[in-house]
């Protein structure tokens, strides 16, 4: 519920012209203020808790150039233990509310549940519950959900999440040692701030392992009717996304609606979410007061077949067509993704940085590269099979081979160790330098940067290193 504080001046109420639309432009403060004047009087929207006393609390406030964004927790006023819910709301800077939606639903706490049963049937033997809590025995203290599995150089393996919506594929080779895989569930609330323009879905974990990733292994989440509504029915707005070296990279992910399923590919592990990139405030279809229906896929009518009848056995019978399945559809094209994002390449040893003369700045990055797949074939490394490309935070360059021009600019060249030839085979090893010395602002001490290596086919390889805080002459890169 909101209430006015005793003594408290009350804030003024909006004034609207006969269309509904705010006759000057509203301040963020009052947009907060309509936002709660609106969740009070239209809670139909909250389904269950509809007719439930509630309380609202401000979470997160944003200002662009037409609009504020706006979001809310919110949670029943009695008896609720758990986690509260969040709505968004995007409100013109005229008045109108042009979009709300909820993100997450309040969940009552299991422990919660479980104490409530616990003293109902405590009571009728004595004052036992007080001293049960007294001695800590009832908390709301959820514990983390954490499985493992066993990883052997020569099998693959696979990790169900608790709850079933995480699905990790190990292939055979991927650790040289015997190891262990251990994934742990975590709440919005335990993972670091996603950018403002990334909702989270309630779905994040961490991966660990006892031995260093050697291939990319597969992971998969399941997604729910609430993710496909919070993504607008637009599947490029879902993405996985992992946190590495202090920030969040979105992972190159194929989504598919008709499976149900996020799929990206790693080879480090960390803290990953199925996350999902909010439109722009263009949305305006939406009324203020009425949940949007997730839309629903028109049903595929399967024609029935019926058998041919061959009465002449001198005639050849016509062969029965095959009809494939809206299923088998969707599983043939996340079978596709599968193969289009397992990474072929990979970094083998380490990561070399040369000085320039005064070794002032960090003047090439060397690194040998494998085909880490041999299931998946050759990758292409010619001028015009792979893009390279270079990242800090003052420059995105994208590196040519041979030769190049203007204020700034990097190179990069292939050598093959072992093999020939513009395509990385299955067995060959490759040197890939790539000279900065005429990039404008030059590389210099710890500073973080990043290499993509961008071949036609198969996954992006990053190279995420941060350059030493005094340079020498040659250094492996950190």
């Amino acid at each position: 519920m909101v209430e006015q504080e005793s003594g408290k001046k009350e804030e003024p109420k909006l004034e609207f012209n006969s269309a509904g639309e705010a006759l000057a432009y509203i301040s963020l403060d009052q947009a907060r203020v309509l936002a709660l004047q609106h969740v009070r009087d239209n809670r139909d929207f909250y389904g269950r808790y509809a007719t439930a006393e509630m309380v609202w609390d401000g979470l997160h406030t944003e200002e662009t150039e037409d609009y504020y964004e706006i979001d809310l927790s919110y949670r029943p006023d009695r008896e609720f233990r758990g986690r509260a819910g969040v709505e968004h709301f995007t409100i013109d800077k005229a008045g109108p509310i042009e979009l709300r939606q909820i993100i997450i639903e309040p969940r009552q706490s299991d422990r919660f549940i479980l104490g409530v049963v616990v003293i109902v049937a405590v009571l009728s033997v004595g004052a036992i519950v007080g001293s049960l809590f007294v001695s800590g025995a009832l908390t709301n203290d959820s514990t983390p959900l954490t499985v493992s599995v066993s990883m052997t150089p020569n099998a693959s393996a696979r990790l169900d999440s608790p709850d079933g919506n995480v699905t990790v594929n190990i292939v055979a080779n991927t650790v040289d040692v015997s190891s262990e895989l251990t994934y742990t569930a975590l709440s919005t609330a335990e993972i670091p701030v996603l950018p403002t323009n990334v909702r989270a879905t309630g779905k994040a974990f961490n991966l660990t392992t006892t031995a260093p990733l050697l291939r990319p292994i597969i992971i998969t989440i399941a997604l729910s009717a609430a993710d496909a509504a919070l993504a607008t029915g637009n599947e490029s707005n879902i993405v996985i996304q992992q946190h590495r070296a202090g920030a969040w990279v979105p992972l190159p992910t194929v989504v598919d609606f008709g499976a149900s399923k996020a799929i990206a590919s790693v080879d480090s592990l960390s803290i990953l979410t199925l996350a999902v990139v909010q439109p722009g405030p263009t949305l305006r279809s939406v009324p203020p007061t009425e949940q949007t229906a997730i839309p629903t896929a028109a049903p595929i009518v399967l024609p029935t077949l019926s058998p041919t009848l061959n009465p002449d056995p001198s005639k050849t019978p016509i062969p029965t067509p095959t009809v494939r399945t809206a299923f088998e559809q969707s599983e043939e094209k996340v079978q596709g993704a599968l193969d289009e994002i397992s990474s072929t390449l990979r970094v083998r040893g380490d990561v070399i940085g040369d000085a320039d003369a005064s070794r002032n700045w960090l003047d090439t990055v060397k690194f040998t590269l494998i085909n880490g797949d041999q299931s998946y074939g050759a990758a292409d490394l010619s001028s015009t099979g792979v893009v390279i490309t270079y990242m800090d935070e003052n420059q995105a360059l994208n590196c040519t081979n041979g030769s190049g021009s203007g204020s700034s600019y990097c190179l990069w060249t292939a050598s093959w160790i072992i093999g020939s030839g513009d395509w990385v085979e299955p067995g060959e090893q490759v040197d890939l330098t790539v000279d900065l010395s005429n990039m404008r602002p030059v590389l210099r001490s710890s500073k973080e940067f990043t290499i993509q290596v961008k071949p036609n086919k198969g996954a992006v390889l990053l190279v995420y290193r941060t350059t030493p805080a005094e340079f020498k002459a040659i250094q492996a890169l950190k």
